[in-house]
């Protein structure tokens, strides 16, 4: 296996062909000769080939691990009663949703800009 360098002008996060981890891809994107779409990260690069059989190892057990949640969740489901909201359910919680959000953004705004939005976010953390 080779590792060769190609120019990319495309920056976007890819997904490494060797370990599955996403990674920020630059200027210069490591790819295996001869293939398409077989990015490798500067982890594994710096890993070296040792570490990067090691990474690949750790990436099909993770693999392997999630392919027994998605086939026990399958098979679950398949005996599984159903009771999921239509999509006129989920466009008018969406809706719902965007007002209120448009709502607090005016109440930041009149509220006391900068402080009242300090203020939000104090009385709203992230989960």
């Amino acid at each position: 296996m080779k590792i060769v360098l190609l120019p990319n002008n495309t920056l976007c996060n890819e997904q490494c062909w060797i370990c599955g981890e996403l990674f920020p891809a630059g200027e210069i994107l490591p790819t295996l000769e001869g293939e398409r779409n077989t990015y490798v990260c500067g982890a594994c690069i710096a890993a070296g080939p040792d570490g990067m059989k090691e990474r690949a190892k750790q990436w099909a057990v993770r693999l392997a691990e999630a392919a027994a949640q998605a086939k026990k969740f399958a098979d679950d489901l398949a005996l599984a009663v159903i009771h999921a909201p239509s999509t006129v359910q989920v466009e008018e919680a969406l809706e719902r949703h965007l007002k209120e959000m448009d709502h607090r953004a005016v109440r930041m705004a009149v509220g006391g800009g900068v402080g009242g939005l300090a203020a939000w976010m104090r009385n709203n953390p992230k989960p």
